[in-house]
């Protein structure tokens, strides 16, 4: 037990001092810094992070089931204009020991957040920030993910909005095939210890506007 605690926190710490240089380097090619990020999950906001721009987007501390994601992007503008509230469970997965909240039809998990209050005050502090003629959209393959949602979101904008899947099942450019990935679906590392870099250039799409292909 000990070891295995030992060898986390070596981990970590190498993790640490290597992220510290690649976001240096990062941060130095990039050109494009008044961007917002809709992400499904928690990709937006460590890139934001990482990259030292602040969050123009309200999304970077929670995270959607696939269905209301797809739902929020289709239509930013009118969901943005709906006002947060709590709600006692989740309807996909019952009582949360975190912030569960709606907008209108759609339901946010605030996994982050205990307090309703401060949930609520981040989303409405941040979706003031949004840039919506600069916007960017992530998605990944998890929380019941299905057929329809894939083709729905790849078809959101061709261009600036890119899906992570384990699993081959799409020749579109702008999604993104993990192949070391395990499984049906990306591990919560994938964000954590930012293996979408393996097969992503977030710094050259967010600084172009595009996904090439090849750039995987």
């Amino acid at each position: 037990m000990i070891q295995r605690v030992i060898a986390y926190v070596y981990k970590r710490t190498l993790f640490r001092v290597y992220r510290s240089y690649v976001n240096d380097k990062h941060k130095k090619k990039l050109t494009n810094e008044n961007f917002s990020i809709i992400s499904n999950n928690c990709i937006g906001g460590i890139t934001c992070s990482d990259l030292d721009q602040p969050f123009n987007s309200p999304t970077v501390d929670c995270f959607f089931y696939s269905s209301c994601y797809i739902k929020f992007c289709q239509n930013l503008k009118y969901y943005f204009s709906q006002e947060l509230v709590e709600v006692p469970e989740s309807k996909y997965a019952g009582k949360c020991n975190y912030v569960v909240a709606h907008l209108d039809d759609i339901e946010i998990h605030f996994i982050h957040d205990q307090d309703f209050s401060l949930a609520k005050e981040k989303w409405d502090r941040r979706k003031q920030r949004v840039n919506f003629d600069n916007l960017f959209f992530t998605m990944s393959d998890r929380d019941l993910c299905d057929e329809s949602d894939v083709d729905a979101f790849l078809n959101i904008d061709k261009d600036r909005a890119i899906f992570f899947s384990a699993q081959n099942r799409s020749n579109a450019n702008n999604f993104i095939y993990c192949y070391d990935e395990k499984g049906e679906i990306t591990t919560p590392l994938f964000a954590m210890y930012r293996t979408f870099e393996k097969y992503f250039n977030m710094v050259e799409w967010l600084n172009t506007g595009s996904v090439k292909a090849g750039e995987k």
